[in-house]
């Protein structure tokens, strides 16, 4: 009998909105792609509807319809503090909310959680005022600086801390307290030699997509553009350009960006399109979007290429999204999941490609 590959950690699985066996279903949300849950709250950016989701959730963890509030800007064709382009990356507490306004090329951030549908943001990093969406605040011909971003994707907080994703300028840029002001300038930057500096390094991380902190100073960055996790044991040391990751998950060494490893299929050592990590117990969690699967190692790796223990979405680690069927009818399996949220309780899933929310529960063990 050959060893099970389906993680065992979680059973249960769920998905919103519902949908009756073999049935297609119409749904709010299109092209789903950060989620983040903490406590009772769940958040979910529809980034295609340029929108934000804000749900209680009851004790099941499924959203409370009644709950929902949105934040979306009404208004076409001028940018405010409450108007969203190409939301992706969310953090919160549940007390503040951090939302990756990527294609406004800013940060948004309410200091108290939102009460009502279209609630303009209290701060802005990235601009200097909410009318403000330029790339780098003046244009894409310039440099980058320590208060401006391009393309920012994910965010991450320790409710002290907040590290930015900063895609576009290939950066992660770390501020020691979440900013309470416009156009706050960062404390550091990681993986470029200066703030005025945006040159591909293909040892660290050419396309920063998301950055999860863990509780010993980790960081995990997820880089699709090479299809793998590069992981520091100090998140500090990626300051350091002489410092390369600890390791990289998805790829032999930290200078490769094979799909797949160079492979026609997937395997337990490859990635394909890795959009988000997360750290879990005394592992990680990473979501292989294009593999279309969530890969688990129970401890963090310190080797490269080091092959995962479990799979979810996927019946094997050989399969992919084309050898899988019936997307959108199936609870377990996933089409491009491009983000992930861990609560003790459960593990929730943005399902992209089937405009759906997966969620699981958390098995004790």
């Amino acid at each position: 009998m050959p060893e099970p590959v389906r993680s065992p950690h979680f059973s249960d699985p769920l998905v919103y909105p519902a949908a009756e066996k073999d049935q297609w279903f119409d749904s709010p949300f299109l092209a789903p792609r950060g989620i983040c849950a903490v406590d009772d709250w769940l958040f979910l950016s529809d980034t295609a509807q340029n929108q934000v989701f804000c749900w209680r959730t009851d004790a099941d963890g499924m959203p409370i319809d009644d709950s929902l509030i949105f934040l979306k800007g009404d208004t076409i064709g001028t940018t405010t503090a409450s108007s969203l382009q190409y939301p992706s990356g969310i953090w919160s507490d549940g007390k503040k909310l951090v939302i990756a306004d990527a294609w406004n090329h800013r940060v948004l951030i309410w200091h108290t959680m939102p009460t009502a549908c279209h609630q303009p943001a209290d701060t802005i990093i990235g601009q200097t005022d909410p009318a403000g969406a330029e790339i780098n605040r003046s244009g894409e011909i310039n440099s980058p600086r320590a208060d401006s971003l391009y393309w920012p994707y994910g965010v991450h907080s320790d409710g002290k801390s907040l590290w930015i994703a900063d895609t576009g300028n290939r950066r992660i840029l770390h501020y020691a307290t979440i900013p309470e002001k416009h156009g706050a300038s960062a404390d550091l930057v990681l993986g470029q030699p200066d703030f005025k500096i945006r040159d591909h390094n293909s040892r660290f991380f050419p396309w920063p997509y998301s950055v999860k902190i863990g509780p010993n100073g980790q960081m995990i960055v997820s880089d699709p553009s090479t299809f793998r996790i590069n992981y520091w044991q100090n998140w500090r040391n990626a300051g350091n350009l002489d410092h390369e990751p600890t390791c990289v998950l998805g790829q032999r060494n930290a200078a490769d960006g094979l799909q797949n490893l160079g492979g026609f299929s997937a395997s337990a050592e490859s990635m394909n399109w890795c959009y988000d990590a997360y750290f879990f117990k005394r592992g990680i969690i990473v979501a292989d979007t294009g593999n279309s699967r969530l890969l688990e190692w129970l401890t963090v790796p310190t080797k490269n290429a080091t092959p995962a223990d479990f799979v979810l979405g996927q019946d094997s680690f050989n399969a992919s999204a084309e050898s899988s069927s019936l997307f959108h009818q199936k609870k377990d399996n996933f089409y491009w999941p491009f983000s992930i949220s861990l609560t003790p309780s459960f593990l929730w899933v943005a399902d992209t490609g089937n405009n759906r929310i997966v969620r699981y529960r958390v098995n004790k063990s």
